[in-house]
């Protein structure tokens, strides 16, 4: 897979030092498990879609239904965006007057198709099983019938990220649930 920093891109001066190298990537990859998907929509609006993912040999698996906006839009155009962010609070500044967002980000572009090969199926479908319920032993038939596991090819990732100076304070992220 083509892993390469932002910094290889046209940054603002103060975002070149934030960038994430390949292995910060694949790092945060692997302790996260949840992306949005971009997709570009027949009307040729952008379609996000929240999924959960695994990186497995080199690619990125998702899975959902076999039938819906996602898997018409990558029929019609398989290139595709996955974009999988961590908000860890918000740093104040010193003086009080400023503040920004504590954070890691990965975007991956490529291009995806849905696999049609069973056992390459299985071991990806159980791949991210397990990634987000590690106990989950084995995939059955029904399932396996019912899914479909997307493969995404990835032709360029980017990383960046912002971590706090040391004498500002960090504010955790406040999430509110709907009731």
């Amino acid at each position: 897979m083509p892993l390469r920093s932002e910094g290889d891109r046209v940054l603002q001066p103060k975002m070149q030092k934030n960038a994430m190298g390949s292995e910060e990537i694949l790092s945060f990859l692997e302790n996260n498990q949840c992306g949005v998907l971009s997709t570009t929509g027949d009307d040729g609006y952008p379609y996000g879609t929240p999924m959960d993912f695994v990186f497995l040999d080199d690619r990125v698996y998702f899975h959902g239904r076999g039938v819906g906006e996602k898997l018409s839009n990558l029929q019609r155009d398989p290139r595709c965006c996955l974009t999988v962010h961590r908000c860890h609070g918000h740093e104040v500044f010193p003086d009080g007057k400023r503040i920004t967002t504590v954070y890691d980000s990965v975007v991956l572009r490529g291009e995806a198709s849905v696999i049609e090969d069973r056992e390459c199926k299985e071991k990806a479908l159980l791949a991210l099983c397990r990634k987000v319920v590690p106990s989950y032993a084995s995939v059955d038939d029904k399932a396996m019938e019912m899914t479909a596991v997307i493969e995404m090819r990835v032709v360029h990732a980017s990383g960046k990220r912002h971590r706090p100076g040391p004498e500002s304070r960090v504010i955790p992220c406040v999430c509110r649930e709907s009731e």
